[in-house]
Order: structure tokens, then sequence, then C-alpha cells
């Protein structure tokens, strides 16, 4: 999946990844038994970041064992039983810059399950607000 993100970029940024289970962890039981799938894992992440500067020369930020990572107060999602969210374990400014990861532990390296990749691009997802429930009566 690609995004611009030239609107965003400024002297001070930092990428900050919540990583949910979504399908590919399916953990609660379910009529299709996902399960217990042969293909569910943990949920990962891969990134690489493409920046062309004003100059013309380019640099490619990709996520490695250098990137840190913790638990949260995001402690449980399903796509059937939603999220458990303990506010008590909130790590305030966590996807922030200058935010102190050092009790944090190294990410460990991932690669992508396909070797060939094939760029798609689409709008981010915004949170916007819907129109009030109505009563029906």
């Amino acid at each position: 999946m690609t995004h611009d993100v030239t609107a965003l970029l400024d002297k001070s940024n930092s990428i900050g990844v919540l990583l949910g289970n979504g399908w590919f962890n399916h953990q609660s039981k379910a009529v299709w038994h996902f399960d217990k799938a042969s293909w569910r894992d943990r949920p990962k992440f891969c990134l690489d970041l493409k920046v062309t500067y004003e100059d013309g020369s380019v640099e490619t930020i990709v996520s490695n064992s250098n990137w840190k990572n913790s638990l949260g107060a995001l402690v449980f999602n399903s796509i059937y039983t939603a999220e458990h969210y303990n506010a008590q374990l909130e790590q305030n400014g966590w996807n922030t810059f200058g935010f102190d990861d050092s009790k944090w532990k190294n990410s460990i390296n991932t690669y992508s399950p396909i070797k060939k990749h094939c760029i798609t691009s689409t709008s981010p997802n915004k949170a916007r607000k819907g129109n009030p429930a109505r009563k029906n009566e």
C-alpha cells in the first residue's frame, strides 16, 4: 500500500504503528474455525518509506531491528468481540518525536510473505463525524 505523506513531513517526525489482529490472527471461536487456521500469525509490520528530497536525492527509511516495540493500552482486539482497552497502560506521546523509548524492546526483523509486491495506492483512513443515531419509532 502506498500513501503520499509529503504534506505531513516536517523536522520533528516520528512513525508510530498500532497493530491489531484483524482476520490474520483471529483468536475468538468462529463458525469457520479461523481461530485454528494454519495461516494465523501474530500481527507484523514492514515499512519502506521512500523520501525524495528537493535536491533530487532519495533516502529509504526501512523498519528493522533498530525499531522499538512495546505492549500498550490496547490489550485485546477481535473482529467479532471488539477491543479491550486499559487506559492505565497508556504511554502518553508514544507516537511522537522525542518520546523516551529506552524501556522498549528492539523489534524482530520480519519479511513479507510474498516475493513480488504490486504497489497500490488508496486514500488513508480518516476519522470523521457520522450522522447522529436516530430513534426508530
